[in-house]
């Protein structure tokens, strides 16, 4: 996604207008099935 996405824009607007902390994260069991290496080298 780039800067100018509806999904960061909205992020943007959030974030600026409430004590919101949005983080964009995976789900751990989504990490293990899809990304397994990544679980091996925490």
């Amino acid at each position: 996604m780039t800067e100018h996405t509806p999904l960061h824009q909205a992020d943007t607007y959030i974030q600026k207008h409430s004590d919101a902390d949005i983080s964009h994260s995976i789900y751990p069991d989504c990490l293990q099935k899809y990304y397994p290496e990544e679980m091996e080298s925490e």
